[in-house]
């Protein structure tokens, strides 16, 4: 690798971080003190101070104008402690600023590492003139005394039928899923959700969910009738992960209703006039694993249908009776196309289905 001339004829070549670094190093091999690290075009884009070589490092991150890109506690590896800050530059920069640099309403980001960790449990949002706001960049609403302090603000988002909230979670980018206390909050400080993440799975306990909770609504009408009579209505509450169909006959009078709840990466429920049909379980973020769990269930929530891998890239679905005795078997060949494609459900009426067939009305 060519050096560059403003870098020091004594720097060395880092291949793992592609820089060229300087620094000392005590007799047993350990770095102290302030190590330097110069990006290919020859600035100056990191220093970490290693004291005497115990943990936790300073280190920051220059723009290539001179200015603070990064700055926080290293322990070490892809751990950190304390609060770690990112801001951007107003020029041309080759360093890393989360959610990229489009976002022009925030300027800088702060994330807290409560312990020594890979996972942060509180962000915050700042414009140019450090007044906090929210993750897209608007002024942050009065937080009700309900909410925690560290709990940050999701905006409402149309597209994805998202409506504001406030959430309070502890998160591992590493392994991208959250871990330990998890917690949603409405607009008026009301408690939506709450649940708590395995630190070492990753997998959810369910500890409260709210009877009602905020809803996005739209609704489809049926043609050439006056005044307008619904078709059907849709509804999205937390954060699109529960989503309800309800169908009205000419009368308005409610046919039936489908349901789905999802929690991310992890478990899907589907539901037909709010009976349990059908569920499956992941492991937590690694969607390219056969799933844990995959059910398909009677009205009075025995199992009718489930699937059991062979661990071989094959597997069975087994049909069983209300007695719990198995009725048929069918083999399945290509257990990793279905898992790729995401067709565990394919034995479930999807909306195009639903539409064309005859289902029962509520009684």
């Amino acid at each position: 690798m060519e050096k560059h001339k403003d870098i020091p004829s004594a720097a060395i070549w880092n291949t793992a971080w592609k820089e060229w670094m300087l620094g000392v190093q005590n007799d047993q091999g350990d770095k102290t003190g302030i190590w330097v690290a110069w990006h290919t075009d020859g600035h100056r884009c990191g220093t970490t101070d290693y004291g005497d070589g115990t943990p936790p490092f300073l280190n920051k991150r220059f723009h290539p104008d001179g200015t603070l890109a990064q700055q926080g506690y290293w322990c070490g590896e892809n751990k950190w402690i304390g609060c770690y800050r990112w801001i951007k530059s107003e020029h041309v920069t080759p360093e890393y600023f989360p959610g990229g640099y489009e976002n022009a309403g925030v300027w800088s980001i702060e994330y807290d590492y409560a312990a020594e960790g890979t996972a942060y449990n509180a962000r915050r949002y700042f414009d140019r003139e450090h007044q906090p706001v929210s993750e897209k960049g608007a002024p942050l609403p009065a937080r009700p005394l309900s909410v925690p302090t560290r709990a940050y603000f999701v905006d409402a988002d149309g597209s994805k039928q998202l409506l504001s909230h406030w959430v309070m979670s502890e998160f591992d980018p590493w392994k991208n899923r959250y871990i330990g206390e998890y917690a949603e909050w409405d607009m008026e400080g009301n408690l939506l959700l709450k649940r708590h993440y395995d630190q070492y799975t990753g997998m959810p306990e369910e500890l409260f969910t709210a009877a009602v909770v905020p809803e996005k609504i739209s609704y489809e009408y049926y043609q050439d009738i006056e005044p307008l009579v619904v078709r059907q209505s849709r509804h999205y509450a937390y954060n699109k992960n529960d989503y309800r169909q309800l169908f009205y006959d000419t009368g308005e009078t409610l046919l039936y209703s489908v349901r789905q709840q999802y929690i991310a990466n992890f478990i899907t429920r589907r539901y037909y006039n709010n009976i349990l049909v059908y569920e499956i379980v992941r492991i937590p973020d690694d969607a390219k694993q056969v799933p844990v769990s995959v059910k398909y269930f009677y009205p009075d929530g025995v199992t009718l249908i489930d699937y059991i891998s062979n661990n071989d890239g094959t597997g069975n679905w087994f049909m069983y009776d209300e007695a719990g005795a198995c009725l048929l078997t069918m083999r399945l060949e290509k257990e990793a196309f279905v898992n790729e494609e995401e067709r565990w459900n394919y034995l479930y009426p999807h909306g195009r289905l639903i539409r064309n067939i005859q289902l029962l009305p509520l009684t």
